[in-house]
């Protein structure tokens, strides 16, 4: 795994190169609330469970892993990195059923926010948000269950809903990405048609 980022001069490693334990699969990173680079990925060096590290400038390569590695306790494919407004990492991912689970950071230990493979049906194509004003995260997905067209959930708390309905896009989708708005309303992109 390899972070780079941009300065006057050109682009720079964050760190050192190649910091992860073994190959990363599956990477996706995301910006905490005070700048601070963590990444996700399929982690082959734990039989391809996901694994979270962050840059803290110290140690010999400047990352550290965050809670354990291979904490999903299975083997992951998409992932998706998300904070909320108490600066909690949240991890989404197509697991190896190809089902939707999300996890967040309690202490140093991750835990599943409601159940695991709350997608009911398949899933690829992922994208993770937390709502800004409500701290709810949201998944988005290619249905597998409705012809790879758009769904959006959300953990309302206690358990994991559709956002309007299922399978809303005209058409198959891949590469979703879901943002919000300040006042909590959800927008999703996606690539529509000639999967």
């Amino acid at each position: 795994t390899q972070f780079i980022n941009a300065r006057a001069t050109g682009w720079d490693y964050v760190g050192s190169p190649l910091f992860s334990e073994g190959v990363a699969n599956h990477i996706s990173f995301a910006l905490d609330n005070n700048g601070i680079p963590y990444v996700v990925f399929q982690d082959e060096a734990h039989s391809s469970n996901a694994t979270v590290m962050k840059y803290s400038g110290s140690g010999a390569t400047g990352w550290e892993v965050v809670g354990i590695s291979g904490f999903s306790g299975g083997v992951v494919n998409d992932t998706a990195l998300a904070f909320d407004s108490n600066n909690i990492p949240y991890v989404g991912f197509e697991d190896a059923v190809n089902k939707a689970t999300v996890m967040k950071l309690n202490g140093s230990n991750w835990e599943v926010v409601g159940t695991r493979y709350f997608s009911g049906g398949t899933v690829s194509d992922i994208s993770l948000a937390i709502g800004p004003t409500n701290d709810l995260p949201y998944f988005a997905y290619s249905d597998k269950a409705d012809a790879s067209k758009a769904t959006v959930m959300k953990f309302n708390g206690n358990t994991w809903e559709t956002v309007g309905s299922a399978g809303f896009s005209a058409a198959a989708i891949n590469t979703p990405s879901l943002a919000f708005a300040s006042d909590n309303t959800p927008y999703l992109a996606y690539q529509e048609g000639g999967l």
